[in-house]
């Protein structure tokens, strides 16, 4: 039994798939030792009441008061199932109302030992007659009833219902996009990683970096005219794999000398590779990032700007673009003329720094540090594109974030933050990352990992108790903080970046859909055909703490775009675009074949998934 008696936990549906906790509102704040709950409308009065079975303590009931206070209306539906399930477990009752569907499955699992009581309660709101109530059995027998009154309980009999004919299978519906077998491809790729795990050697850490890869860049690599790119997929190999697009539109991996990239002399891991002939003499330079620093993390590992001279790729980063090699652990880049100079100016992102500007003067990248809005942007960003997405003129931009699903929440107020410094004197750097919980800024990992990493607070903190006690001035003394390297992230939303004119950018978080996993791949096109930019959004991180588990929930996403800045997500049926593994990246390559955009989305230890709109897209 836990020592600390602590509430209960219950949370509003805001409809907008975020949550607000309404413990202390709705009278759930007794400090109890709690170990199972069920719900059931235990007066018959058409809100749903709580039985809460306790320790050391009578269990607690909590009478739903909806009715008096609200007057909402409401409708029961109870299965009654034939043979041994009588209850119908497992069936599906859908009900629509004014063009909206709510769907619950019959399940009397909650819990330890708990169970609700086997009725489908559905809140109706102001509604008071429903379109059409749909029962689905386990057998997928069906059954549907239309105009029913609210304030009920309504009862289906599987016995009643009965299959689908085939005059009642719903027709195929024409997804936006379609997923291109590998035909394109004479064999299958396929990323394979290694199962190091960053946490052996570093405990400290809140994910593992290693497990970025593959890395793609999309450019004419043989000047034929065709598009092909690069594929990056270790960081031992520290060399690219050029496919190169042939005449009947497969892609071959190249076996020509000179096609493909050897980065090694530069980073030592690489993430990102943004081609660009920025000094204009037609061939192709790059900004590449070196990822990280493992024994010095957070500290900038390099970032290099490589010129490309008659085939040599030479570091050109100090003479142009000074600020460039340490501005921050980059993770994406982009090439865009940004304020319409007729200059390829650049712009990155990364992990604990801002959207950060070099703007191309006269052949020179130089950092805009000025009040441009973008300035206090820190986060832990992973993408990034640009568009003219409000049509408006000017260049927009939208970036890619951890998103608002995890443990980490940033604000200017209660940042994320990092203190790195050598705090337990054997020579090694400890980087602690701190956040907010209940106004209080604390270390993300536990007592144990925090002295596995530095043996000397055992003694400081002895107990779990005494840790979790801790304030930040307990951990980290002044001196330790005054002497250490600090870094800190305020936004964690993916976010739109409108141009508002005269070099100035305001931060617009995307549609909640996108913000439930880490972003990776944004790509940019008119899906629909209406002439607005629309977003392609691929993401999820397999790499995250194992306490906390994988953030998985991005299963690819497309934004409609209506011209003035503003997005609406897509469902899975209507897009077709559906990746759920560990995508990172999504890029767009024109196959002259099939005259049609093929979007590239390559995975973590998987697959590469090719798309192909079933609609031509600008």
């Amino acid at each position: 039994i836990p020592s600390v008696k602590t509430p209960n936990y219950i949370f509003k549906n805001n409809g907008d798939l975020t949550f607000t906790k309404m413990s202390n509102a709705w009278g759930l704040n007794q400090a109890v030792h709690s170990r199972g709950v069920a719900y059931a409308d235990l007066d018959n009065d058409g809100d749903l009441d709580l039985v809460i079975n306790n320790i050391d303590t009578v269990a607690f009931i909590y009478e739903n008061k909806e009715e008096q206070i609200f007057k909402r209306n409401f409708l029961k539906v109870k299965l009654e199932g034939a043979r041994q399930n009588s209850c119908g477990l497992g069936g599906r009752a859908y009900v629509y109302v004014n063009g909206k569907m709510q769907m619950k499955q019959l399940s009397c699992e909650r819990g330890f030992m708990s169970s609700p009581e086997p009725v489908l309660h559905f809140g109706l709101d102001t509604t008071s007659v429903i379109d059409s109530v749909k029962v689905v059995w386990l057998g997928e027998k069906k059954e549907t009833k239309r105009r029913v009154k609210a304030n009920k309980l309504l009862v289906f009999k599987e016995a009643d219902a009965g299959l689908p004919s085939s005059k009642e299978t719903p027709k195929a519906v024409k997804t936006l996009f379609k997923e291109v077998a590998n035909g394109l491809f004479d064999k299958s790729f396929v990323h394979k990683d290694s199962s190091y795990s960053d946490f052996k050697n570093f405990r400290l850490f809140h994910r593992m970096f290693s497990k970025e890869l593959p890395a793609i860049a999309v450019i004419d690599i043989n000047r034929d005219g065709r598009e092909d790119f690069h594929l990056l997929n270790s960081w031992k190999d520290k060399s690219t794999t050029a496919y190169i697009q042939q005449p009947d539109g497969k892609f071959r991996p190249s076996n020509q000398k000179g096609e493909s990239l050897a980065f090694g002399n530069f980073s030592k891991h690489i993430t990102c590779m943004a081609p660009v002939d920025y000094d204009k003499d037609k061939d192709v330079d790059w900004f590449i990032n070196d990822r990280i620093d493992y024994d010095h993390y957070p500290k900038p590992a390099g970032n290099y700007l490589l010129r490309n001279d008659k085939g040599t790729l030479n570091d050109v980063t100090d003479s142009i673009a000074p600020g460039l090699r340490n501005c921050g652990m980059v993770t994406a880049a982009i090439w865009v003329d940004y304020n319409k100079d007729s200059l390829l100016d650049l712009i990155v992102v990364g992990e604990w720094m801002p959207v950060t500007i070099f703007e191309n003067r006269d052949g020179k990248l130089i950092k805009i540090e000025s009040d441009n809005g973008l300035l206090y942007t820190e986060g832990w960003w992973n993408s990034i594109t640009a568009g003219d997405f409000d049509k408006d003129g000017d260049i927009d931009f939208v970036a890619g974030n951890l998103g608002l699903n995890s443990v980490f929440r940033a604000s200017e107020k209660e940042p994320v933050t990092i203190y790195a410094g050598d705090f337990d004197g054997n020579g090694t750097n400890d980087p602690i990352v701190f956040h907010y919980i209940s106004g209080k800024n604390v270390p993300f990992v536990n007592r144990d990992l925090f002295c596995e990493q530095m043996p000397v607070y055992n003694n400081k903190f002895y107990t779990f108790e005494n840790f979790a006690k801790a304030n930040f001035n307990d951990i980290l003394t002044s001196e330790q903080q005054s002497s250490s390297y600090q870094l800190k992230a305020t936004v964690m939303a993916s976010c739109y970046l409108e141009n508002l004119g005269n070099g100035k950018y305001a931060l617009h978080p995307l549609p909640n859909e996108a913000q439930v996993a880490p972003v990776y791949g944004i790509q940019p096109a008119d899906i629909n055909g209406d002439g607005n930019l629309d977003i392609v959004l691929t993401g999820n991180s397999f790499s995250n703490h194992y306490e906390y588990g994988n953030y998985d929930a991005l299963g690819g996403l497309v934004l409609l775009g209506n011209g003035k800045g503003n997005f609406k997500a897509t469902s899975d049926e209507v897009s077709g675009f559906n990746i759920k593994g560990d995508a990172k990246n999504v890029v767009k390559i024109f196959d002259k074949a099939l005259n049609a955009n093929l979007f590239l989305v390559p995975q973590n230890n998987d697959a590469l998934k090719i798309f192909m709109l079933n609609a031509k897209s600008k």
